[in-house]
């Protein structure tokens, strides 16, 4: 578990506040690709499809495709975030603010 500390007196740069807007947007992008991805094969399989097409359609669906690719979406997200804490966390350290380091950092390890 991590060891995660309240930080006093902590406030955001613009920096911070746009990497935290940004971070907001990727979670959003990723829940709405995996959307996007349910929406897409059940429309191709359903969509202008009568009972038998549309049974016929279900078998040839690559399924294992559909759940790699639904497994990649939150993976690819994350990757995507962690980069970003990751330049705040290089950021702070070369701009020497110690309670915005201690906060990225916090991130970076699973502070909520």
């Amino acid at each position: 578990m991590n060891n995660c500390q309240p930080i006093q007196g902590l406030k955001f740069d613009s920096v911070s506040q746009r990497t935290l807007q940004k971070i907001a947007q990727k979670k959003e992008s990723g829940n709405l690709l995996s959307a996007a991805l349910t929406a897409g094969v059940f429309s191709s399989i359903f969509t202008k499809s009568s009972p038998a097409q549309a049974a016929y359609n279900i078998t040839q669906t690559d399924w294992s495709l559909y759940a790699k690719s639904m497994k990649a979406v939150p993976i690819i997200t994350r990757r995507s975030i962690e980069k970003d804490v990751e330049f705040m966390i290089l950021h702070y350290q070369m701009h020497n603010n110690p309670k915005l380091l201690k906060f990225w950092q916090g991130v970076y390890n699973g502070c909520k």
